[in-house]
């Protein structure tokens, strides 16, 4: 249910207007049918003029490894030229970051990490070619786990 206070609001709209959007918008959810959510959420985005919209995947790797080790840049390296570029060669971008967490004991720990930002279009495709990427590299270097983050964006060039 969407309630709309005026006071709260503090639009300058009148409050016909807000009965109207409000209308509108629940109007525009029913038109949509009952298909689940996931499949509609590229329809939700409305890009400005110019923009095209595209999901934005990042992907955290840890670079620590089990025993106290740590991947070195040259074996990053490799791991985006074999595994990362040949699904994505339109581009990709690699953020050196540091990361923290607090463990089941409450113990906090820190790691360095890569972030991976990849712009792509929302097909099964791509999402695929993600998740060979999280596989890939948890093989590769024994890692538990590479957080995924997905959203959709307007992107334009």
């Amino acid at each position: 249910m969407i309630w709309l206070d005026y006071q709260a609001w503090r639009s300058p709209c009148s409050y016909s207007t807000m009965v109207v959007l409000a209308f509108s918008v629940m109007a525009s959810l029913l038109i949509g049918g009952c298909q689940p959510c996931q499949s509609r959420a590229v329809d939700l985005v409305a890009p400005i003029v110019g923009e095209a919209t595209m999901v934005r995947s990042e992907l955290y790797f840890g670079l620590s490894t089990k025993g106290g080790g740590e991947i070195t840049q040259q074996q990053f390296d490799s791991f985006v030229a074999e595994v990362v570029t040949p699904r994505f060669p339109e581009g990709l971008t690699i953020v050196d970051a540091i990361g923290q967490w607090r463990d089941a004991s409450g113990h906090i720990s820190h790691e360095r990490s890569k972030l991976l930002i990849i712009l792509h279009d929302p097909t099964a495709k791509a999402a695929q070619a993600i998740e060979e990427i999280r596989t890939q590299y948890k093989s590769r270097f024994n890692q538990e786990s590479v957080m995924r983050v997905t959203a959709i964006a307007g992107v334009s060039f």
